[in-house]
């Protein structure tokens, strides 16, 4: 585990349940003062994908793989 300030982090609390369609859910990512575009960022029941602004590449996480990042930390 790195040491010092995270540069990348992330809270969500959902209190109710929401439905998750085929397509997820999306998040657009900005940086905090500068108002520009980071990155999206979906949600969706296969996993987890994300791309930088500007970026054609998508990178994909499933559920199995951060459940073994996870894992992995203990």
């Amino acid at each position: 585990m790195s040491r010092g300030r995270p540069t990348k982090w992330i809270e969500i609390k959902i209190e109710e349940p929401i439905p998750i369609g085929k397509r997820g859910v999306m998040i657009r990512l900005w940086k905090k003062r500068e108002h520009a575009k980071r990155g999206i960022f979906y949600l969706t029941v296969g996993g987890l994908w994300w791309r930088e602004h500007e970026k054609k590449n998508w990178k994909k996480k499933t559920w199995d793989e951060i459940e073994k990042m996870f894992n992995e930390e203990d």
